[in-house]
């Protein structure tokens, strides 16, 4: 009986640690975006529209992945992964999946458009 309460209040601890990491993810995002178009402006780029958590769907609407940020103009748009610590390169690589989604079915918001990845 003493083993199952500890797993359960084990459970509830670590899922109020993660929804804290969601949240200052969250916070950080809607910090960060409002922006982050703005310092693009120096290398000639005006990303004016700025979209947060879109999906990506593949061709039979399935949901694949999510982009953070949006940033788009009327010709290019550029994803961008928000990250409060950059751990593990496992993260990075995972980013460089979602990249090629994003190139492979372009949101809706940004059909048409060019990705910018570097």
């Amino acid at each position: 009986m003493q083993v199952n309460n500890l797993a359960e209040k084990v459970d509830r601890v670590t899922n109020n640690v993660g929804g804290l990491n969601q949240s200052m993810c969250d916070l950080i995002e809607t910090l960060f975006a409002p922006h982050l178009g703005e310092k693009f402006n120096a290398y000639h780029y005006d990303l004016k529209w700025v979209f947060h958590r879109v999906p990506i769907y593949d061709n039979a609407n399935q949901l694949r992945s999510d982009i953070d940020i949006l940033l788009s103009d009327t010709n290019v748009y550029m994803a961008v992964e928000v990250k409060r610590r950059l751990e593990r390169t496992d993260q990075v690589n995972k980013h460089i999946k979602r990249i090629r989604l994003i190139g492979q079915y372009p949101p809706a918001e940004v059909k048409g458009k060019r990705l910018l990845a570097h």
